[in-house]
């Protein structure tokens, strides 16, 4: 996601990267030329893959991402993106 500065946000998956430490969910990092990313950051989302953040016109964001329950299957949910 471009944010109004011109900065790239990448949201992705991170799971059982480090036992113990990170925990598992979506995370954040960001980037100024959109080539290296750092300032990584858990966005508080459990699991997830697909992450896709809509813009809305009043400005406010909104992330959409899978989940997967083997009880009941694939899931959609969402989040506002408040914080990030």
């Amino acid at each position: 996601m471009v944010v109004a500065d011109g900065s790239v946000s990448l949201f992705y998956g991170k799971f059982r990267a480090s036992p113990g430490g990170a925990p598992d969910g979506l995370w954040r990092a960001t980037s100024v030329d959109g080539l290296t990313f750092s300032d990584e950051a858990y966005t508080g989302l459990y699991f997830g893959n697909d992450p896709e953040v809509l813009l809305l016109p009043s400005g406010e964001r909104i992330i959409y991402y899978g989940d997967f329950d083997p009880a009941i299957g694939g899931q959609l949910l969402s989040a506002a993106c408040t914080e990030w």
